[in-house]
């Protein structure tokens, strides 16, 4: 079995701001693991 270790999303243009990604993922063993993290577009 071959796992992803990196996902690729292509979103559209950004305008300047703040922004929070959410994420949820099904692990090898059936849990939910899940994650956020945020970032910044512009100054």
């Amino acid at each position: 079995m071959q796992i992803a270790t990196q996902h690729v999303v292509v979103l559209p243009a950004l305008s300047s701001g703040s922004f929070e990604v959410r994420w949820r993922a099904l692990s090898a063993d059936g849990h939910v693991i899940k994650g956020n993290f945020d970032f910044t577009v512009g100054e």
